[in-house]
């Protein structure tokens, strides 16, 4: 057997020099560690965090949406708009009964789906027309005459023959909506996207 030490005494005493420098450095690893991990505020601070951002997030997404709205239905506007003075040119008249309205498309999506989002009331006394147009969540209206387009008046069946000369309604030549409180759409003139 190979011996490294001259002595057994020698060997120990080398032993214990070890252990007396080694005891200290284990002792000062064990003691110093750090337990991995995340602590409860660290992990509450991070979830907090990603609420905040994931509010943020969910606010403008609906903004965005919104204005989405409002332009397809601006630009729908624009088109019915121009589909009637087609039509004027065509019957001579603005259209007074279903079998005259042109097929307008609209943007569906973009509407209110709750009560009267699309409403067509015919004036022929004074051959005036007007369209009202609510967005979805009737946070925007629009409603089309043969004068223009209008963006500042709510809209309702009322309010909309209003717009083309009559008292209401009710004193239409001719009228129909594209959405009814039924949660359909009731004429199939409003071709859908």
């Amino acid at each position: 057997m190979l011996t490294l030490f001259a002595s057994r005494k020698q060997a120990a005493t080398m032993v214990s020099l070890s252990c007396q420098t080694l005891v200290p450095k284990l002792h000062y690893i064990v003691m110093n560690k750090r337990a991995s991990g995340f602590t409860i505020v660290e992990l509450l601070i991070v979830i907090v965090v990603i609420a905040i951002l994931a509010a943020i997030t969910i606010v403008a997404y609906n903004g965005i949406q919104n204005r989405a709205n409002d332009s397809a239905v601006a630009s729908d506007a624009a088109v019915i708009r121009k589909k009637m003075e087609l039509s004027k040119i065509d019957l001579g008249h603005y259209p007074s009964n279903e079998t005259d309205l042109p097929d307008l498309r609209i943007s569906r999506s973009a509407y209110d789906d709750t009560n009267q989002n699309v409403i067509y009331c015919y004036n022929s006394a004074t051959d005036a027309y007007a369209v009202g147009l609510a967005t979805k969540g009737r946070k925007k209206f629009y409603t089309v005459t043969n004068n223009g387009i209008d963006s500042t008046t709510p809209v309702n069946t009322d309010k909309t023959c209003q717009a083309a000369g009559l008292a209401g309604w009710d004193n239409r030549s001719y009228g129909t909506a594209g959405h009814w409180s039924s949660g359909d759409w009731t004429t199939l003139k409003w071709v859908v996207n």
